[in-house]
């Protein structure tokens, strides 16, 4: 967390010293989320977008998107259990991963490309791995692949180590796969329907 001293928020926030002190005698709870560094008390950054209505707007977007993701994850539940976005669901996938090739490329090229980088992977690391891939490509914009990984503990850094030396000519966003962030939403988007997404294992 980053914290600023009461100048330093001033600037930044544009607004006034009398203005922070009312604020926090109106809200001590807060208050009580600075930390004291000799005889000042300094200001977290997560309470800039109590001082600015475009940071709290953002943040209620972003709440208000959870909360939509979190209604999918329950009408997810609801599906039935030999349902393919049930199954997907219940994998406990360790990557979550976005592909951007560098130019634009065909639906066919870029499942071709998901494929290989599977085929890749499986065939450097073999059973012991106990890889497990699902990707799907955007059909809307010709250039994006998104997709999950599932493998053995111990190969969960050296997964992450090979997709990215695979794919240096592309560019790769790779983070651990959160559940309540909705990636198996994300990689369906645009898929599930053809030739548009694969599981592998």
């Amino acid at each position: 967390m980053i914290y600023y001293n009461k100048e330093e928020f001033m600037k930044i926030a544009q607004v006034s010293r009398s203005t922070i002190d009312r604020f926090y005698r109106e809200h001590p709870k807060l208050g009580e989320e600075r930390i004291k560094e000799g005889k000042r008390k300094n200001i977290p950054q997560s309470h800039l977008k109590y001082f600015s209505w475009e940071l709290l707007f953002e943040e209620e977007k972003t709440k208000d998107k959870h909360i939509f993701n979190l209604q999918k994850i329950i009408a997810l539940a609801r599906e039935a259990s030999d349902s393919l976005p049930r199954m997907l669901w219940e994998k406990n996938w360790v990557w979550y991963g976005t592909l951007t090739n560098r130019r634009d490329l065909s639906k066919d090229i870029r499942y071709q490309k998901m494929q290989r980088l599977y085929e890749e992977l499986s065939h450097k690391f073999g059973q012991e791995a106990e890889l497990k891939f699902f990707f799907t490509t955007d059909v809307r914009d010709g250039n994006n692949s998104h997709f999950v990984v599932d493998c053995a503990k111990d190969y969960v850094s050296v997964i992450n180590k090979e997709i990215k030396q695979i794919t240096f000519r592309d560019r790769v966003d790779l983070r651990f796969f959160d559940p309540y962030q909705c990636g198996l939403f994300i990689i369906a988007k645009y898929g599930l329907k053809g030739s548009d997404w694969n599981y592998l294992f």
